[in-house]
């Protein structure tokens, strides 16, 4: 016999599914809309989403002592130029894919020697060993990271004081 399901509890969950969508997506959109905006448009928040897209002029470029014909442009056109003026966001991003790539690559050439040993062969501790790997896999990374090399350690009398939510609150800060 098949259940019904509560159309109203139903719909409850969307609407909470879709708050939560809007909360997370809204800092991107405002991101994104910002940098098609003026400074002025910004602070006043006006404009849309891509703002009036007037023409604009640069102090920066001004103080530099060029004409302001070549100091005059359009928002979005400011703001990317300005962006990969003062940082260089290209070598980020390429810093990012080679770190992303490496890693990769290291984890595909430990990982799959070892996942073969645990699936295909029969070797003494090959339980204890997959589950070992297995309770590691159900903590996240998030909290052994935290816990043991991002907490601060205050020092009192070579005593280490960390938080109250760190499972080892007293430790030897040596």
């Amino acid at each position: 016999m098949k259940q019904r399901t509560n159309l109203g509890s139903e719909a409850g969950k969307h609407i909470i599914l879709i708050i939560g969508a809007l909360v997370v997506i809204l800092p991107f959109y405002l991101m994104l809309s910002f940098s098609f905006k003026s400074p002025a448009e910004i602070q006043s928040i006006s404009g849309g989403f891509f703002g009036a897209q007037e023409m604009m002029t640069d102090r920066k470029c001004l103080k530099a002592e060029k004409s302001e014909e070549e100091c005059t442009m359009l928002p979005i056109v400011y703001n990317y130029t300005a962006a990969f003026k003062e940082a260089p966001l290209l070598r980020y991003l390429l810093n990012g894919v080679i770190v992303t790539l490496s890693i990769f690559a290291i984890q595909v050439i430990i990982a799959l020697p070892c996942a073969y040993a645990l699936a295909k062969l029969n070797f003494w501790g090959r339980d204890v060993v997959f589950g070992l790997v297995i309770f590691c896999l159900l903590i996240p990374g998030e909290v052994w990271f935290n816990k043991y090399l991002c907490r601060p350690c205050y020092s009192m009398d070579n005593i280490c004081f960390r938080d109250f939510f760190n499972a080892s609150v007293f430790q030897d800060c040596t």
